[in-house]
């Protein structure tokens, strides 16, 4: 980790199992915090275990920032504790008596005691009636009483065992079990309360781990929740009683259920509609949620995941600990805090701390010939793509990803990947896979691989195209991560102009230096592409779906809808897509149906 994006706060310095330490050290090679770690893990890891609501930028080490607090959640503080007391300076002087041993020794006294009096039991029951009754109803208030004053349910059950074995062999087994069970009766109080805790387990813990799932992780994305879950397997590592599983869309959700039914693990790493589903199937497996992250909250809404995230809050227990982590703050994330969060919820604002990390970034634009954009991004990739690159495409529309991916590999010969949300969820893991571990790769995606994805070694971001401000500083999120530099380029025509005056009010973004200058004049002289039938088709569907990504944007475009029909329609025709006939009935209604008017 770089010098300038850790912190002065040791990972060894915070309240931290020396199994998590040890995982930090030897599998993520990290021995202190990210400045935006420092500004919330002290208070995250606190024994009040407060309830956080983080402000957060991408590239921070969020994901480790909330899993960590989560693992030493269910660790527990005692076992943190006894485990760190082991770890000692060479020549320090030890006390063996841990805590465990202190116990165990005092239960083997209480059990040794409990079977002595069962032994004065059996004993009596042999002698003449007339002493036997009160003697052997002596005996088994003692082993009664015993049996009360163990501290686990093993010394309860095991004094029960003894006592029975004991009562099979004399014919006082009736009397001897029946003085043990008024011994041992509940009062009314206590039934009451017994029966309150079997009508409503779901308190927070009450119910035994390997009943329900412990820790759940809500994710806005199926890539973000597979990332999650390798960081949760990379910290859990040396936590052999903590399990992890990822459950989302587009995989079997049967074989989910399965898993949450048989053994439910002690974390789950969930999308929102899948684990709707598993709360709807098997309600019990989630009656002990101890802690609820949601991750990347803002994102969560913006997908319109607002109702079913109320719906799930609200099944899953009260007692609940939530930490909310969110890179904005709209009032949909300010309304989920207040009525799912403890008033006194920790509000902890990093990305001030996490202004630097952008500052590792170089940014330019391109501002080309409204026809040669697509040109413009040919002559971009070939003149970065040196070395070990690796670097990452944004586009405005699903489609467009489609088509841009046939055509490169078609007319440029460029060995391209692509990843967006329509794709099956096997090809979207191997795209990501093979892009996340190799070096001297191009991928075309949308912002399914934007904000809160982590491709290690992005040498590069380019963006084609319209975009706002917020969604422009995820992307180039991207690179430049973890103390590393990276550059970013925007590819823009000359018609989106407002849009580059929108960045440049918040952004330092400079024009393409002028080695790539030939970037610009080689595009001008592309001559027009020749498609096949295959491309042609898939031209069509990319004009109509990058159509209706430019038309929610014409308020920062400034276009009216002759403006966008024009414009994008110049732009595909000079890739070669086949005229459109404006007069086309089926043409006008999709027009119409995208709220485009001629």
């Amino acid at each position: 980790m770089s010098s300038k994006f850790s912190s002065t706060v040791k990972f060894a310095s915070l309240p931290i199992h020396v199994n998590s330490l040890k995982s930090l050290n030897e599998v993520f090679g990290y021995e202190a915090a990210s400045a935006a770690q420092s500004k919330y893990l002290p208070q995250l890891l606190d024994k009040s275990q407060p309830d956080a609501f983080i402000k957060a930028s991408t590239g921070s080490g969020k994901t480790l920032g909330f899993l960590l607090p989560v693992i030493e959640m269910l660790v527990g503080d005692q076992n943190a504790s006894s485990a760190k007391k082991s770890v000692v300076a060479k020549g320090a002087s030890v006390n063996t008596t841990t805590p465990a041993i202190a116990n165990a020794a005092a239960t083997n006294k209480r059990t040794s005691a409990i079977k002595k009096a069962s032994v004065e039991a059996a004993t009596v029951s042999k002698k003449p009636a007339t002493s036997t009754s009160t003697k052997a109803t002596k005996a088994s208030a003692t082993v009664a009483t015993l049996a009360k004053k163990a501290s686990t349910k093993k010394i309860v059950e095991s004094a029960t065992t003894i006592t029975d074995v004991v009562a099979k062999k004399t014919p006082a087994k009736k009397k001897v079990v029946a003085n043990v069970d008024v011994v041992a009766k509940k009062t009314p109080a206590e039934k009451k309360s017994a029966a309150a805790k079997k009508k409503s387990p779901a308190k927070g813990g009450d119910v035994a781990a390997n009943k329900s799932v412990q820790a759940i992780i809500l994710s806005p994305s199926r890539e973000i929740a597979l990332q999650t879950m390798t960081e949760a397997k990379k910290l859990t590592k040396f936590h052999p009683s903590i399990t992890t599983a990822c459950v989302i869309g587009g995989t079997s959700e049967s074989k989910d259920k399965k898993l949450v039914s048989a053994t439910p693990p002690s974390i789950l790493i969930a999308t929102p509609g899948r684990l709707e589903k598993l709360m709807q199937a098997l309600p019990e497996r989630f009656a002990g949620v101890r802690v609820v992250v949601l991750d990347e909250a803002d994102r969560l809404l913006d997908q319109g995941f607002l109702r079913t995230l109320r719906k799930l809050l609200t099944a899953l227990p009260k007692a609940k600990r939530m930490i909310l982590v969110t890179a904005t703050v709209p009032e949909e994330v300010k309304g989920i805090a207040k009525d799912f969060m403890r008033a006194d919820y920790k509000y902890i604002d990093t990305v001030e701390s996490n202004a630097q990390d952008q500052q590792q970034i170089t940014q330019y634009f391109s501002e080309v010939d409204p026809r040669t954009t697509h040109a413009a991004l040919h002559a971009e990739l070939s003149a970065r793509a040196k070395g070990d690159y690796k670097i990452l495409v944004f586009l405005p529309s699903k489609r467009l990803v489609d088509f841009f991916a046939a055509l490169f590999k078609a007319v440029y010969k460029m060995d391209v990947l692509k990843l967006h949300g329509d794709m099956p969820q096997s090809a979207r893991t191997r795209s990501a896979d093979a892009f996340r571990a190799k070096v001297k790769q191009i991928m075309f995606a949308t912002d399914a691989a934007g904000r809160g994805v982590d491709f290690p070694g992005v040498t590069c971001v380019v963006q084609v195209g319209v975009v706002d401000t917020v969604v422009y500083k995820q992307r180039i999120g991207r690179t430049g991560r973890g103390g590393r530099t990276g550059e970013s380029v925007i590819i823009l025509g000359t018609d989106e102009r407002k849009v580059l005056e929108a960045l440049q009010k918040v952004n330092k973004i400079s024009p393409v230096a002028k080695g790539n200058s030939s970037a610009n004049n080689s595009a001008k002289k592309s001559p027009a592409l020749k498609l096949t039938d295959a491309l042609q088709k898939q031209a069509k569907y990319a004009y109509l779906s990058t159509l209706g990504a430019y038309k929610s944007e014409v308020a920062l475009l400034k276009w009216n809808s002759k403006q966008l029909f024009d414009a994008i329609t110049e732009r595909f025709i000079a890739m070669g897509m086949a005229p459109v006939d404006t007069k086309d009935a089926k043409f006008k209604k999709l027009l119409k149906k995208l709220g485009i008017s001629l």
